[in-house]
């Protein structure tokens, strides 16, 4: 048996939050490690482990430190603060109180880090009045959710330079008269729950303190894409210290051992004798008493594989040809297209019944004095990037024979139902709880680290855990697809369309996750929002060996309106006409019929868009400079649409429940997650408005599969819009119950009540009032409601031979507009100027709306300029945020703004409450295009083109030395 080394420690003294603290070490531990173990300070977070994310940030004798970074001992009679020491929930500091008012935190995970490197520069500059300053000095952080204005906001007010009110008036809202102005609805409140965020006292899934005889998981993984599973030897492991077990396929023990979403086809742990199929795939799972014994034993687990040769590209996996990448379902895939995951077609015209048809039709526009114009363009792959890592954590149940398990997700039926199905149990055997979730953006919808710990609790009868290196999280998770889109089109001289054709090519990595219904929502976006007479789609999903891909924010629209925007742009200076000219002449108006023939009758705001954007961005006056020195200046826009829900005629349903308790509160249960997107403060706004009480009455109870109705998946922007909606119609009804219990009290008739703030009182009789609690402890038991909301009915299933059909219900329009300059010696590309205009329906929270465009924007950006996801033979090469550059508060800009509200949509039932829309993915989807679109208006003084993105400096300077520049 092997032997454990004892590591010599030292004694260290230094002061935590003003406590003295002494300790017996390793000197080479991390600081960061030493806080959440011994100390249970939990609020610095492990985002990345070398010093970049800035999760981890702390004070140490008032400098800004990374400790994840700081070994310990470094730091004898070091003074040290957390994010703990800085603000409680009943003393916030300044800077804590400003994240809150600003909507500054979001999924939270980085905003422990965040408030103690403002609370640095807070302490260098009181005053600060240089918003790019303050920028500069926060680059060394990470946000995935705010987009960092709000966080540059905050700063400001808590140096007493500004107020949140002075923020949310930079944004404008238009079309709101006509709308009703309500107590609740329509007004910026604090998001539900944020205290604990900013106070770093909300625990994340590794922040959960670990039961006596907790085991730890670790995986050993396939370093090979496409390989056979030959042999699997863990006699060396299980004689490492601490080791229990070494867990095959052989040990899952009785089900069918696959994971997936709507298919399942991926093994939990592959079994000898079967196919690797990406880098990654699990092939036993290690099992000890410390993460570093398990880390350890599984570097010794012998395996053996035989190669195969793998296909890398989604257009060569449809060659004849190609290594096929799931052999066992071979026989039922079309073998003149192999690895094809789905196909969806679409046709519109009259007279177009094949593409025969179409091509002819081109034939002739060209005869006719059309512009015919040509492009292909390519997405690349994206990584989701929340901060958070992946992390599990399973308790058995003896006594009720139920393994619990306690993760990051966004739907826990979901999740219920791949650990019940691959470890063979009964879904009353499994409970699965969502743990608050530090960023998703749709990748917590894949199963990674929740069966694994499952199948070990239910193996070793005891707790277990499993926590991803950043590394693990970004090589082994999954990523959103890349495109390659070949477009075809025939204008009229007047810049009518008259035509387009796309071909798509969907890169779906190894396992299907939601390629399926991906290249379905592509092929429905694919002409962006714009009416053609003449359409012909086809969207191919594709099985290759690099990593699985599914959900991420913009689903199904950002890759495909990347290429389709970039390529209307080309039309448009093709005809000699500006770009917003051509697109405000095809834009959707109500009464527009999409390529799938969905006549849209409302809520149509295309064009709205489109025009308060071009006002506020001044695009018709020149831009004032064009070159400055090395400096080139140019100026885009992208205009976009998303389809809100499942779509298609998927049952979309929400069956949330609100009850009245006896001391006053009300409860709402729902089961879907607030991972920062505000769902939950919407929920509460939404009750008060409706039943007439504070929001401090109600409590939220959310995201357990025992104990809340499933209202499907936290994903599509749709929990606004149906299971808001459903909210909302619970609500009313309650609120009718509420007022029979108070009719006798009053000596009312019911429908003579009204309700705000908690009081009841008679119509046009303030005198006769009473307060909502004296009301509900006269009750003998809980008033409860549950009144299901089904979009079902809004939208159906598209036709197999023309795709014909109404897709999705509702509709979000957008347009981006930016001003950009790029650096002719360097290739850099900075953000200059920067508009977003949004169609959202209603704003019910303002400053949460905002902060879903800006910070959904930034995610674009970010698609757009740094986020180069470098893969060799399926294998991702840029592991951490050293590698894999996220935007940064530096790369940047302030934005402007817009939202477009509809007061025709307020109580339509297709729609949200109020007539609200989702807004949490659109604003995702637009910025690419408008930034490479404003790269390429600048080069045009160079004769420079680019037709693919990232624009890093690399990518920029090449295109620029292929013009001799």
């Amino acid at each position: 048996m092997a032997t454990l080394i004892t590591v010599p420690t030292i004694s260290v003294r230094f002061t935590v939050n003003g406590a003295p603290v002494t300790l017996a070490v390793n000197p080479g531990r991390a600081l960061l490690d030493v806080l959440r173990r011994e100390l249970g300070l939990t609020g610095a977070k492990n985002g990345c482990d070398v010093g970049i994310c800035g999760t981890c940030s702390v004070l140490v004798n008032g400098s800004l430190k990374k400790s994840c970074i700081v070994t310990i001992d470094k730091i004898q009679d070091a003074n040290i603060m957390t994010v703990e020491g800085l603000g409680a929930p009943d003393r916030l500091a300044p800077i804590q109180d400003a994240f809150i008012n600003n909507t500054a935190s979001q999924c939270g995970m980085c905003t422990p880090g965040f408030i103690m490197a403002c609370q640095a520069y807070l302490q260098q500059k009181p005053q600060p009045t240089d918003r790019r300053h303050i920028r500069n000095f926060l680059r060394k952080n990470f946000c995935r959710c705010t987009g960092y204005e709000q966080i540059v906001d905050a700063v400001q007010e808590a140096a007493g330079v500004a107020t949140a009110a002075d923020f949310l008036r930079r944004t404008h809202i238009i079309g709101r008269a006509g709308l009703e102005v309500r107590p609740v609805i329509g007004h910026s409140v604090p998001q539900y729950g944020v205290v604990a965020k900013v106070c770093g006292r909300l625990q994340y899934g590794d922040d959960v303190p670990e039961a006596a005889g907790t085991w730890h998981v670790v995986a050993v993984r396939s370093p090979h894409s496409h390989a056979r599973l030959v042999r699997v030897d863990a006699a060396r492991a299980l004689h490492s210290p601490g080791v229990a077990r070494v867990l095959t396929a052989k040990d899952i023990p009785g089900g069918d051992n696959y994971v997936g979403m709507l298919v399942r086809d991926q093994r939990v742990i592959v079994p000898e004798g079967e196919t690797i199929k990406a880098v990654g795939d699990v092939v036993a799972l290690v099992v000890a008493g410390t993460r570093e014994h398990a880390r350890q034993a599984a570097e010794l687990v012998d395996v053996l594989y035989e190669a195969l040769p793998g296909v890398y590209e989604a257009e060569a996996a449809l060659q004849s040809d190609a290594p096929i990448v799931h052999p066992e379902i071979k026989d039922s895939m079309d073998p003149t297209r192999p690895n094809l995951i789905h196909h969806q077609h679409i046709h519109k015209g009259d007279d177009i019944q094949c593409e025969a048809d179409i091509d002819a039709l081109f034939s002739r526009a060209a005869a006719d004095g059309l512009t015919v114009v040509e492009g292909d363009y390519f997405a690349p792959f994206q990584d989701h990037a929340p901060l958070e890592t992946e992390v599990a954590y399973a308790h058995w149940d003896e006594a009720m024979q139920k393994v619990a398990v306690y993760a990051p997700v966004q739907h826990v039926f979901f999740a219920r139902r791949n650990i019940r199905d691959a470890l063979g149990l009964s879904s009353r055997n499994v409970r699965v709880i969502g743990s608050p979730v530090g960023g998703a953006y749709g990748k917590r919808e894949d199963p990674y680290a929740l069966t694994y710990v499952a199948l070990a609790s239910l193996i070793m009868k005891a707790p277990t855990k499993m926590l991803w290196t950043r590394e693990e999280t970004l090589q082994y998770t999954q990523k959103r697809h890349s495109y390659r889109s070949y477009y075809q089109a025939a204008v009229a001289a007047d810049g009518r369309i008259a035509a387009f054709k796309a071909r798509v090519y969907l890169d779906g990595g190894a396992y299907r996750s939601w390629t399926k219904e991906v290249s379905t929502k592509s092929a429905v976006m694919a002409t962006g929002p714009y009416e053609i007479p003449h359409v012909w789609i086809d969207s191919f999903g594709v099985y290759t060996n690099n990593p699985l891909c599914g959900a991420a924010r913009g689903f199904g629209s950002t890759g495909t309106l990347f290429n389709t925007e970039v390529f209307w742009d080309k039309v448009a200076r093709a005809l000699g006409m500006d770009p917003y000219e051509f697109r405000h002449k095809n834009s959707f108006r109500k009464g527009s019929t999409t390529a799938t023939r969905h006549y849209l009758y409302k809520g149509v705001r295309a064009v709205e868009c489109m025009e308060a954007a071009a006002k506020v961005h001044a695009w018709s006056k020149p831009l004032a400079q064009r070159r400055e020195g090395d400096w080139l200046y140019g100026r885009g826009m992208s205009s976009i649409w998303y389809g809100n829900g499942f779509g298609r005629g998927i049952r979309d349903e929400a069956w949330p429940i609100i009850e009245i308790r006896k001391d006053g509160r009300v409860v709402i249960h729902a089961s879907t997650v607030d991972y920062g997107q505000g769902s939950n403060t919407v929920f509460a706004q939404v009750t008060a408005d409706v039943m007439g009480i504070r929001m401090e009455d109600i409590v939220l109870h959310t995201a357990d599969s025992d104990t809340t109705p499933n209202c499907n998946s936290t994903v599509a922007s749709r929990v606004t819009v149906v299971v808001g909606k459903a909210v909302e119609m619970t609500a009313r009804a309650l609120r009718d119950d509420l007022f029979a219990a108070a009719s006798p009290i009053l000596r009312a008739q019911p429908e003579e009540l009204e309700s705000l703030g908690g009081r009841i009182w008679v119509r046009g009789n303030p005198d006769r009032i009473i307060l909502f609690q004296e009301v509900t402890s006269t009750l003998t038991e809980p008033l409860m409601r549950q009144v299901p909301k089904l979009n079902q009915m809004f939208t159906t299933p598209l036709d197999p031979v023309t795709g014909e059909g109404r897709a999705y219900w509702p509709y979000v329009f957008a347009t981006h507009m930016c001003t950009v300059g790029v650096n002719v010696r360097t290739g850099q590309v900075k953000l200059v100027d920067y508009t977003a205009a949004h169609d959202i329906g209603k704003a019910i929270n303002p400053q949460a709306c905002r902060g879903q465009i800006i910070g959904g924007a930034a995610m674009g950006v970010g698609y757009a300029l740094t986020e180069e996801l470098r893969l060799e033979k399926g294998k991702v090469i840029s592991d951490n945020f050293d590698t894999y550059a996220l935007p940064r508060a530096s790369d940047l800009c302030d934005m402007n703004v817009i939202m477009v509200e509809d007061p025709e949509l307020d109580g339509e039932l297709d729609f949200g409450p109020n007539g609200a829309k989702g807004i949490g993915e659109p604003p995702t989807i637009a910025p690419a295009p408008a930034i490479l679109n404003a790269v390429n208006d600048a080069l045009r003084e160079v004769g420079g083109y680019i037709t693919e993105i990232p624009l890093t400096p690399q990518r920029v300077k090449a295109a620029l030395l292929r013009q001799g520049r």
